[in-house]
């Protein structure tokens, strides 16, 4: 029994056939479990970037901030003026500005998906809520008068928002800060 030469290539192209497949195959897997890694990968250095950035938010004098910050009491602009203005009172003007800029820089940071929203809100979502809270007339006056350029406290009131946002999913019987925190200002957000 003889077998032709047509025989034979077609089983060699077969053969070839297969192994082609089998590696576009392994090709396909292979770039699937590259694609998981680097998504995996890229989550985790999110995580990290957003801890690394809140820290400063986080640590001792971080929240000795966040209290001196919401604990701040004035009657009217004056009354702010004589006792927080940064000639009279230049370590409340620090603080201020410290905590601003943070949340600025994260507040832009999340815009850009650069970093991860789950850890900023787990991390110190109600800090920020509230310091943008209490602090959001002040800040807005300072834009009025001039003192800040309009796209000053962007990000940090973008930030506060996202933050709100998560707090009425996560938490729909909280009905927003104590009074002296504006919780009208936190149902407008909540209600959209």
């Amino acid at each position: 029994m003889m077998v032709e030469l047509a025989e034979i290539q077609a089983a060699y192209y077969m053969i070839a056939a297969t192994g082609v497949l089998v590696a576009a195959a392994y090709y396909v897997m292979n770039l699937r479990v590259q694609q998981e890694n680097m998504r995996e990968a890229s989550k985790n250095r999110k995580i990290a970037l957003t801890n690394t950035l809140l820290q400063t938010l986080t640590s001792e004098a971080g929240l000795k901030r966040y209290i001196s910050l919401v604990s701040m009491e004035w009657k009217d602009w004056a009354d702010f003026d004589r006792k927080y203005d940064s000639k009279v009172n230049e370590d409340n003007f620090v603080m201020r500005a410290l905590f601003n800029s943070n949340c600025s820089n994260i507040g832009y940071l999340l815009k850009e998906g650069v970093i991860d929203v789950e850890s900023v809100y787990q991390l110190c979502g109600e800090e920020i809520m509230d310091v943008w809270l209490k602090l959001k007339p002040v800040h807005y006056r300072h834009v009025e008068t001039g003192n800040y350029g309009k796209d000053s406290f962007v990000y940090f009131e973008y930030l506060a928002r996202e933050m709100i946002k998560m707090k009425a999913v996560r938490d729909p019987s909280y009905k927003g800060p104590p009074d002296y925190f504006a919780p009208e200002e936190y149902d407008k957000i909540v209600k959209g």
